[in-house]
């Protein structure tokens, strides 16, 4: 994500919630997965209990520990109206409903009140 003022980044992520809310479930899944493999998000959704949980979640690798690394190796059929995702919070992976999804908004490593551990490993760039 290029750098963003404050405004900006708030017109971008309204932009992006005005488009979501005019897609059906399985547009909004592709869209939001899109936009989680290249952004940090704060997606706030409703629980199956009823409960609403805010989550910082991204589906990049440089947020996902190399140990934690998403391998689909279950032989088991994907359920198209759940998404799974690294919440960077917590540093594993949880998941929610599409249809369940009330807000969500690309988030800056810089404007979390916790830690990112990255796996850039920076002795292996060349400069």
């Amino acid at each position: 994500m290029p750098n963003m003022n404050n405004d900006e980044l708030a017109y971008m992520n309204s932009c992006a919630n005005e488009y979501y809310e005019g897609l059906d479930n399985e547009k909004k899944r592709s869209y939001i997965k899109s936009m989680l493999n290249h952004d940090l998000m704060k997606v706030k959704f409703t629980k199956v209990n009823g409960d609403e949980r805010e989550m910082f979640c991204t589906l990049t690798n440089e947020y996902i520990p190399e140990d934690k690394e998403y391998k689909d190796g279950s032989g088991r059929k994907k359920n198209m109206d759940v998404l799974a995702v690294f919440d960077i919070e917590k540093r594993d992976w949880r998941s929610f409903r599409i249809e369940n999804v009330v807000d969500f908004a690309i988030v800056r490593t810089e404007d979390l009140n916790f830690q990112v551990e990255t796996n850039i490993n920076y002795k292996d760039v060349p400069f």
